[in-house]
């Protein structure tokens, strides 16, 4: 589908990073872009300069994630929160764990969950998942980090299973390799690799 197609787009991460460069390109294109970050500071400033919509909301918080859903009609869904925890598993502690699962697998979970049945219905629905190419291969330790990445692999492939090759649906992930960035307590991405085309994922 071209961007005309699409009226409406949910960001998440969108604060900085792959996250922020998604909301602006999407701005650019007409869309009314509804951008979730943690930091409201940066959200405002972000409003003020493309146009968007923003929603200070830690993507851990599933009310608050529901409650945002219900009140928008998507047509676009682009997960980029993600945090990271870097420590060998054998050493991790159970909150940094519970951590990694809620924001880069939990959240996505759920806003899959609330949003596609209903842009599947509208005939509008396009989802990228930002991943990782630590859910594909093997790298010595920060094994729940790639436990979650390769679990968010699976999940889109499965949204594309579900979709089946005559729907409208497009669901895609990017995987992302080493970036110099710290994904951090705030949940946003820094720093993109290179300002991809969103809707080409």
């Amino acid at each position: 589908m071209p961007f005309s197609d699409y009226r409406t787009a949910l960001v998440t991460g969108a604060s900085s990073g792959i996250g922020l460069a998604v909301v602006e390109r999407l701005a650019r294109e007409g869309l009314k872009v509804h951008a979730v970050a943690r930091s409201a500071d940066a959200l405002r400033a972000l409003a003020r300069r493309v146009g968007c919509i923003s929603h200070a909301i830690d993507v851990r918080d599933i009310a608050a994630v529901t409650k945002l859903a219900q009140g928008i009609e998507a047509d676009v869904l682009v997960n980029c929160a993600g945090v990271d925890r870097p420590k060998k598993f054998l050493q991790a502690d159970p909150e940094d764990i519970d951590l990694l699962v809620d924001v880069n697998l939990r959240a996505i979970l759920h806003l899959c969950r609330l949003l596609v049945p209903g842009m599947a219905e509208r005939d509008r629905d396009h989802v990228v998942n930002i991943t990782s190419i630590a859910g594909a291969y093997n790298f010595a330790g920060n094994s729940s980090y790639h436990a979650t990445k390769a679990a968010v692999s699976m999940l889109t492939s499965q949204l594309r299973c579900r979709c089946g090759p005559d729907a409208q649906s497009e669901v895609g992930m990017s995987h992302i390799g080493r970036l110099p960035i710290g994904l951090g307590v705030d949940h946003d991405r820094s720093q993109p690799e290179t300002p991809a085309r969103p809707l080409d994922a």
